[in-house]
């Protein structure tokens, strides 16, 4: 084996790898075929190999710039509807609008839909610690048991918009001091790649504790 690698110039290899490269990616793309999401409506990507990667993240990371949140969602619901075949690279994502779907998912039979590490990771850090959305199985029955009887009908019919409790309460119109909104925006760190990637994949990234 040695004898024939050292017989083979660094072209000749770079050929067979190229190749074997090749080969590998033509088997995955008829093995993803077989895939029953794929039967859901769909956003044509824009990379072969890495799916709606770059079409999500990077939009995401450019809201504040182009002031364009939130698309691609809303266009792509209102063109492909409530059920919408995502590709992450090898991952295969579905994303879910239709209120029954919804339902299902996330009330009816939640501990069939349990939440992916990455998503939990997010929330824990954006919500400094874990919670309902950060949390699964036993963890998060215990906190929907807490705030169910916050977010009963007749209790979210007496929820004032915070415009309002800052009228009443403060005296103070939240949309008069758009310097203070700006100073805000300004005080958040702004989302750049090594951020998102960050958040998204490394636990604690945000809020070790």
């Amino acid at each position: 084996m040695l004898d024939v690698l050292r017989l083979l110039s660094k072209q000749d290899i770079a050929i067979a790898l190229v190749l074997v490269a090749f080969v590998a990616f033509i088997i995955v793309q008829k093995l993803s075929k077989l895939n029953p999401l794929k039967k859901l409506p769909s956003p044509k990507p824009s990379s072969v190999i890495f799916g709606h990667v770059f079409d999500l993240y990077v939009s995401v990371i450019k809201w504040k710039t182009t002031l364009t949140y939130p698309e691609p969602f809303i266009t792509w619901v209102k063109t492909y509807g409530g059920a919408i075949y995502i590709q992450e690279f090898i991952n295969d994502k579905v994303l879910l609008s239709d209120p029954l779907a919804l339902q299902h998912v996330m009330v009816t039979n939640a501990k069939n839909y349990p939440h992916e590490p990455v998503v939990e990771n997010f929330f824990a850090d954006i919500t400094l610690g874990r919670g309902l959305l950060s949390t699964n199985d036993s963890a998060h029955d215990r906190f929907r048991k807490i705030l169910n009887p916050i977010f009963t009908w007749q209790q979210v019919k007496s929820f004032l918009v915070l415009k309002i409790i800052g009228l009443a309460a403060f005296n103070y119109d939240f949309n008069q001091y758009p310097a203070t909104v700006e100073a805000y925006y300004d005080f958040m760190m702004e989302l750049n790649p090594l951020l998102f990637i960050g958040t998204f994949f490394i636990p604690g990234y945000q809020s070790p504790n």
